[in-house]
């Protein structure tokens, strides 16, 4: 079942949104019709998925009275995956070398009703919205948010 997460920042319709991706995900995407979903776990970025200092702080607490809580996360992320896209005017120098490998990637571009319109499964719980970008040294993370660790992060040299 497809839903906007009023926790998430959610684009207007027409927003573009563009997906970039291996060629060989690409065929996969034509022949199979179907959206490839990384594990959350299996992402390269180090920080995806985990807490921010700050909600560290405060997990250690938790696992004082609760030490089953981070296998219970653990458990989580290998159960949440994730299709990124970008949301932008123009193409994206950065994403072009994070999701293509090769020189054999290519970008498509849609609009945010487009891709909320394809999500629409009545046997899986998906998810759409902006993720927000913090200071992973500086910010919290809400707990009564289910996405909190994988809101993205920023990190400032």
């Amino acid at each position: 079942m497809f839903q906007e997460n009023p926790k998430l920042q959610i684009p207007s319709d027409d927003t573009l949104i563009w997906k970039y991706m291996d060629l060989s995900k690409f065929l996969d995407l034509l022949i199979s019709e179907k959206l490839f979903m990384s594990r959350s776990d299996k992402f390269e970025d180090q920080y995806e998925g985990t807490f921010s200092e700050p909600t560290y702080q405060e997990i250690k607490k938790l696992l004082e009275d609760n030490p089953k809580y981070l296998d219970a996360y653990k458990s989580k992320r290998k159960n949440v995956v994730i299709s990124s896209w970008h949301t932008n005017s123009y193409e994206s120098y950065a994403m072009w070398q994070v999701f293509t490998k090769n020189n054999e990637g290519l970008a498509i571009q849609s609009t945010y009703k487009r891709l909320k319109n394809c999500l629409q499964d009545d046997k899986i719980n998906q998810y759409i919205g902006e993720v927000n970008y913090i200071d992973y040294k500086k910010d919290h993370i809400p707990f009564d948010d289910d996405f909190f660790p994988f809101k993205k992060n920023k990190i400032f040299c």
